[in-house]
């Protein structure tokens, strides 16, 4: 198969772009469950991808957000890797 520079470039261009974009995701938990999400990501962001996760309606009601200490935080609370979330529905 003939490869021509626009090929080569095309690839090349995925291949880093999909590096990147891993390299930009982080594991937070919620509810003891690893989720992956982005750096600079908010409370809300990890707890949509846990619902994605379960099949669990976006629509679903979030009674209360605790952090790994017990403390209330802040669905637009900032978040960081590692960070445990814990939910009631």
């Amino acid at each position: 198969m003939h490869k021509n520079k626009k090929n080569v470039r095309i690839a090349s261009f995925c291949f880093v772009f999909l590096l990147v974009l891993n390299l930009c995701t982080m594991i937070v938990y919620v509810n003891d469950i690893a989720v992956k999400t982005y750096y600079g990501a908010k409370v809300k962001s990890a707890i949509w991808a846990y619902f994605r996760d379960h099949n669990i309606p976006l629509k679903t009601e979030v009674k209360e957000i605790k952090d790994a200490y017990g403390n209330r935080i802040d669905k637009d609370g900032a978040i960081r890797a590692n960070s445990k979330i814990y939910i009631k529905l």
